[in-house]
């Protein structure tokens, strides 16, 4: 479009030019000008022609995988076709359930305000051993606490045993006392299964003193020190300063980043010097930009300084040999040199 409006004025300048009488010497040299960009234009549009004739035609785009991968929420669609017939028999409750945790297979974006919440909860509590089948469903979790009743007790509480999960039922319930044993011999052998943060507050508020080995030892090696850490805050003449010792010792050379990070975080606080300056260290490569802003907060109140990472950096490398942890004002502080 730009070029044939450029063409078009000055071919509306040359026929001008062309009516007037005895033409000025300025008419003359501007029509001449214009022709000479219309040349170099018109020379420029065949090369640009050229190249396009020589692209090769566009690869198909690739689906995104990765962080960047599309959101896939419920599919409203497919899902208002499901229907739970009146009167239902136990293998259309069944073939309901069925559909719907199909339907759901995909999704990577989930609400409680989800089409599917709303569906299974038309199941009723009679059909709770139908839903505890498709347990790691994100919504026949949140819906299993609405369902179940008192006649579900024993099953959920057998459960309870390989599901951790249906502790939101328990608590919901208050069944705590009843699953005592299975909450606490869980935490005697938790794997490498995460626990919910509704278990170990649950611990917390049956734990009696005999039971705090047990709980130092599950924050000691937990998978998630920082709920841990948190819930046991709670508890009357537990030495935390030896179970935070205990616990750095063992995270801070161990392989999940998240467990050394959030562990860091709690030690520095306690005066583990090294933990601060694994802090200082891990910061500027963190790749979770919401524990960065936690961690320098951390780091400002810690040592008083407020400035960008790399100069942390500087200035605790600069001012290391000289920190020192006062219990007092729960601050690192540069000692005095002496002279």
């Amino acid at each position: 479009m730009r070029l044939i409006g450029i063409f078009s004025f000055a071919a509306v300048l040359t026929m001008v030019a062309g009516c007037q009488t005895g033409p000025s010497e300025t008419d003359r040299q501007v029509v001449k000008q214009l022709k000479e960009i219309s040349e170099k234009l018109t020379a420029i549009d065949k090369q640009v022609k050229e190249i396009k004739e020589n692209v090769p035609e566009p690869l198909p785009s690739l689906p995104r995988t990765g962080p960047f991968q599309a959101s896939h929420g419920p599919d409203i669609r497919r899902l208002t076709k499901i229907k739970l017939p009146e009167n239902a028999k136990r293998q259309d409750v069944r073939t309901y359930i069925q559909k719907i945790i199909a339907v759901s297979q995909g999704q990577n974006v989930y609400s409680s305000n989800d089409p599917q919440v709303f569906m299974l909860r038309k199941v009723g509590p009679e059909n709770v051993d139908l839903l505890l089948q498709y347990l790691p469903n994100y919504y026949v979790q949140y819906v299993l606490p609405e369902l179940v009743g008192e006649k579900n007790k024993k099953q959920i509480l057998e459960a309870l045993k390989v599901y951790p999960q249906l502790i939101g039922c328990v608590v919901r319930a208050n069944w705590i006392k009843d699953a005592r044993d299975t909450i606490f011999e869980r935490l005697k052998h938790p794997g490498d299964n995460y626990l919910p943060s509704e278990w170990i507050d649950s611990a917390v508020t049956l734990a009696t003193p005999r039971d705090y080995g047990t709980l130092k030892n599950y924050f000691v090696t937990g998978n998630n020190p920082e709920m841990t850490y948190r819930a046991l805050s709670r508890l009357d003449k537990f030495d935390m300063k030896d179970a935070v010792t205990a616990a750095w010792n063992y995270q801070k050379s161990g392989s999940r980043m998240w467990a050394t990070r959030q562990m860091a975080m709690i030690a520095a606080e306690y005066g583990h010097k090294d933990a601060l300056k694994y802090l200082v260290t891990a910061c500027p490569v963190e790749p979770d930009q919401y524990f960065t802003g936690r961690i320098q907060q951390l780091l400002f109140r810690l040592t008083g300084q407020s400035m960008s990472l790399r100069r942390m950096q500087r200035w605790y490398q600069e001012n290391e040999a000289n920190l020192v942890f006062n219990p007092e004002s729960g601050k690192y502080e540069i000692k005095a040199k002496k002279k």
